[in-house]
């Protein structure tokens, strides 16, 4: 983020303050990919997905917003969110490019029925799992990441051994699912508002 952002796009954006006026955010990211000559299909994804936020902040195509108008992600910047989506603009490429040393380890069409991290198994977690097979399987590891849905620890189709605390039980009863939509309209006249 240092290289690609804060030294990178925001340093060209100080330098080149006058020439960018008039352009868009589209067009001065565009400039600066050509102008450094980005090939790096994990950079480009990041300045993707900052431009992507930036839409999502300002409720508008980033064709649409003005380079000179604000200085989008300063350093210092964050958001105040606990959770942003956006159809098709994840990370998930950027995941996956950096996952690919992994992915003889990944199971995909496998479901997790129980991760056991008690002290039986000499320090290590089972987690087992019914394989794409069918089968029940079971890996013994150091480390788990569980980043399963809301609905599923919910529906509490995993087995925690032992069980997940009280506070985070509660917490997980507690938390509601909703949507978040944006309407945006617009007005020629002042007046017709």
């Amino acid at each position: 983020m240092e290289e690609i952002w804060y030294n990178g796009f925001l340093q060209f954006y100080d330098n080149r303050y006058n020439q960018l006026e008039g352009l868009s955010y589209e067009e001065a990211i565009d400039q600066y990919i050509e102008r450094w000559g980005w090939t790096d299909d994990a950079a480009l994804q990041f300045l993707n997905k900052i431009e992507d936020s930036l839409e999502i902040d300002y409720t508008g195509d980033s064709s649409q917003v003005s380079v000179t108008a604000l200085k989008f992600f300063p350093p210092g910047y964050s958001v105040q969110s606990h959770y942003m989506g956006v159809p098709g603009g994840g990370f998930g490429n950027t995941a996956a490019l950096y996952a690919k040393p992994y992915e003889s380890f990944v199971r995909l069409n496998s479901k997790v029925v129980e991760v056991n991290s008690s002290d039986d198994d000499e320090g290590y977690t089972v987690v087992k799992y019914v394989g794409s097979d069918g089968t029940m399987r079971r890996i013994r590891t150091k480390t788990v990441l569980v980043t399963v849905s809301l609905g599923v620890l919910k529906a509490k189709t995993i087995n925690f051994v032992p069980s997940l605390p009280t506070r985070k039980l509660d917490t997980i009863e507690s938390m509601g699912f909703g949507l978040n939509n944006k309407c945006i309209m617009t007005w020629k006249n002042d007046e017709d508002m």
